[in-house]
């Protein structure tokens, strides 16, 4: 009976450290992206746990805020006419959700500082590169 089971264990424990491995790889881009963006727009920080601590509050809080925001944008880019028009919707819809995100991570941890500037800055170069990943993946899918 045990030798029935340990094949099945053994691929569970390779599947779940394969999981692992690439959530954090995930998580560790998102945070070095995060650190370099900060650093060109010379946001301030105490420590790299505070920064870790930011960022990954930005990306919980933007989780949320997209499966919300989201659909809004989808239904509201289908009711105007235009592609330019479509387009320029769902980047302020993603741009507001973003800098909401900021603006409350900002307030949380005081420890990072980031002016009203860098904060927009950052909103909207996270919605153009969110927008350009969605564009290349809805290219790729059937």
């Amino acid at each position: 009976m045990e030798k029935s089971r340990s094949p099945k264990v053994g691929a569970w424990v390779g599947l779940s450290l394969l999981v692992i491995v690439i959530l954090s790889a995930i998580v560790a881009v998102y945070f070095l992206a995060m650190a370099g963006a900060f650093e060109l727009l010379g946001v301030q920080y105490e420590s790299v746990w505070r920064l870790a601590l930011f960022a990954g509050g930005f990306f919980l809080i933007g989780a949320v805020l997209d499966v919300l925001v989201n659909p809004l944008a989808d239904i509201l880019a289908g009711q105007v006419s235009g592609r330019a028009v479509s387009i320029l919707v769902k980047i302020m819809l993603d741009t507001l959700s973003n800098w909401v995100s900021l603006f409350v991570m900002n307030v949380w941890v005081s420890s990072v500082l980031l002016s009203s500037q860098a904060m927009m800055l950052l909103a909207i170069v996270i919605a153009l590169i969110e927008f350009g990943l969605e564009q290349t993946h809805s290219k790729q899918s059937p």
